[in-house]
């Protein structure tokens, strides 16, 4: 019995179809030219990841104090659209200036491969160096990423605090907040501590996030070992594998998500400009 071996091309369905197939070539010496159907075997077929629905959205005229808690509470992943146009943070910290006020501040960044699929290398450089990257184009990804910059610098912490902000986080007990800035970036699919639930706001650029369930099937995810047990390898902005009934939605500055505990997300960013975020996360009050 032959070993199976690695795959000599992918052969792409008709467009429309839902299914891929993986062609290999028997393990066998044959001379150029002379393969034909009979040497060719077609081991597996794969479904096509079937489309992503939209996640759900409100807007602030939605957002009564009951339906605040409704949101929250369902454990269901939802953009707050538009709901945080107020804080001030989206008016300052775009302009480099007003950050470069705390230059001197050290921060932690995570460099990696343009291509990389994940987290990158840790390294400390102060704020205003960091800016200074960011105004030239780099052939590396640079990514000031979960950092917990308010406790760094308190003073920026009343640049993202609105009456919304607070009776979200009022909904259950605050744990930590990170900010992340970079330009193109690509955190990969992840939960967060299971008792957490995240309040994640986009401040400037866009960002597109893909959630799935916390039942997904752990084993499609691909889970890594160790501390990254709550990190998968699959790719989910190649369409790698079909991890079932996904979400997707997009973040403009002043938006913000709620991700519920548990549910596996990805964020990227794919534009060479600014972006910023900030998030919250909190353990909800029974």
């Amino acid at each position: 019995m032959l070993a199976v071996p690695r795959p000599k091309s992918l052969t792409r369905p008709p467009r429309g179809s839902r299914l891929w197939v993986i062609i290999f070539k028997e393990n066998i010496n044959l001379a150029a030219g002379n393969v034909n159907d009979q040497h060719l075997r077609v081991i597996h077929i794969l479904h096509m990841p079937r489309a992503l629905a939209l996640l759900q959205s409100y807007t602030r005229p939605a957002l009564s104090s009951s339906s605040l808690r409704h949101i929250i509470d369902t454990d269901k992943p939802a953009i707050l659209s538009q709901c945080f146009q107020d804080l001030p943070a989206l008016t300052k910290w775009p302009q480099r200036c007003y950050l470069r006020k705390f230059a001197d501040h050290p921060i932690e960044i995570e460099v990696s491969p343009l291509d990389a699929p994940g987290y990158g290398e840790r390294h400390e450089i102060s704020l205003g160096a960091y800016l200074e990257m960011l105004d030239h184009q780099l052939p590396y990804r640079a990514y000031m990423a979960q950092f917990p910059l308010f406790e760094r610098i308190p003073h920026l912490q009343a640049d993202v605090t609105t009456p919304l902000v607070e009776e979200i986080l009022r909904r259950g007990e605050k744990y930590s907040s990170s900010t992340w800035i970079g330009k193109k970036s690509l955190t990969p699919l992840h939960h967060d501590p299971k008792a957490l639930t995240n309040l994640f706001i986009q401040i400037c650029g866009t960002k597109r996030v893909r959630m799935f369930p916390p039942e997904s099937d752990r084993e499609r995810l691909w889970v890594g070992e160790g501390t990254l047990r709550n990190t998968s390898t699959v790719d989910v902005w190649r369409g790698e594998v079909d991890l079932g009934d996904g979400l997707e939605g997009t973040l403009r500055a002043g938006d913000g998500l709620i991700i519920p505990k548990g549910w596996w997300h990805s964020v990227q960013s794919d534009e060479d400009l600014l972006n910023i975020s900030v998030n919250w996360w909190f353990k909800i009050l029974d």
